[in-house]
């Protein structure tokens, strides 16, 4: 764990807090760090904790919690003694994290709401997330632009100096000269020593020429890193979750049904808080077979009615292996 004692904690909680989220533990380390901030109060590194808070809780699908964390981060005045992180890379992690989570927002009401369009809230709140995504993105670019090190620092995977995770990473570049990227991680992977990020760079590679209109090659250079047997099933839970998402997504449009099932199945077991924003519908099976017959006639009706709310499709033709949700009384509640 990082040194208590520390009088900067920002270089201690920046890398543990991608270790959580890349082993698929986000909760368990924001629950950590949150009873160490609240511990040492408004003190050196109460920034940086509350930006590695915000990028747990984001992962964990708890975003008004780390909208609540990035606010703390904005309006604290860092000071940047005894660590290597300056002040305009707390001000880069910053913008990123709230350019994910703009983006987390407005998936999520999607995910949420079939006929998001039509709801009050949707015109309510979405004009302010667009503005927020595009104009974080704009000022992201504006930085990269005229960072010289951006290469090494930002596109070169895992650089010491890198304070943003691989996965945030994707979510600034997709937006930009996919042609260029492709050429700069080629070349990187290429010349990297570092043979365990070759797979990290067939991701990248691989979402690149997906989002080029070649979903077949993207697919062969995808699920071949994920067949890497260097892969660590432990610590790589989340590049291993968002191969499974691409490849479920390339199978959904080409209609490869024993793919899709596979990797929508594998998304599910290994980073199942990635769902409401993945852009993806998850299917389940519904069992209630251990309600009595008076849940069935009464309070199963709403519970139903609920669940048509969201974006649940009902099939009584469902074949495969689908995780199954089951509804069972404890005490007085349907759980």
């Amino acid at each position: 764990m990082p040194d208590q004692g520390a009088r900067s904690r920002g270089g201690h909680w920046q890398g543990y807090s991608t270790l959580f989220v890349y082993r698929g533990e986000p909760l368990q380390g924001a629950l950590k760090l949150q009873q160490e901030r609240d511990k040492h109060g408004f003190t050196i590194g109460y920034g940086w904790d509350n930006l590695c808070l915000a990028r747990m809780y984001l992962y964990a699908g708890m975003l008004t919690e780390a909208e609540k964390a990035l606010n703390n981060a904005d309006h604290f005045k860092e000071v940047h003694y005894n660590t290597s992180f300056r002040e305009d890379q707390y001000r880069f992690m910053l913008k990123t994290l709230k350019l994910v989570l703009a983006e987390y927002r407005i998936r999520s009401f999607q995910f949420e709401h079939p006929n998001y369009w039509l709801s009050l809230d949707w015109w309510k709140f979405s004009p302010g997330w667009y503005f927020q995504k595009y104009s974080t993105l704009y000022q992201l670019a504006d930085e990269l632009a005229a960072n010289p090190e951006r290469e090494m620092v930002y596109y070169h995977l895992f650089h010491t100096e890198n304070i943003i995770s691989f996965d945030e990473l994707w979510e600034i570049i997709s937006r930009f000269s996919r042609g260029f990227f492709e050429k700069t991680l080629a070349e990187f992977k290429r010349t990297d020593p570092r043979s365990n990020l070759r797979r990290y760079y067939d991701y990248f590679l691989g979402r690149l020429r997906y989002e080029d209109g070649d979903p077949d090659k993207a697919y062969d250079q995808l699920t071949e890193a994920l067949s890497d047997p260097a892969i660590d099933k432990i610590r790589e839970r989340m590049l291993m979750a968002r191969i499974h998402q691409v490849c479920a997504t390339i199978a959904r449009e080409k209609d490869w049904q024993p793919q899709y099932q596979f990797h929508l199945n594998e998304l599910y077991r290994l980073y199942p808080q990635l769902i409401p924003f993945s852009e993806i519908e998850m299917k389940f099976r519904l069992d209630i077979s251990a309600l009595s017959d008076e849940d069935h006639t009464g309070r199963i009706g709403e519970i139903v009615e609920e669940l048509q709310s969201f974006r649940l499709e009902a099939d009584p033709d469902l074949e495969g292996d689908f995780p199954t949700l089951q509804l069972r009384r404890a005490e007085d509640k349907l759980i």
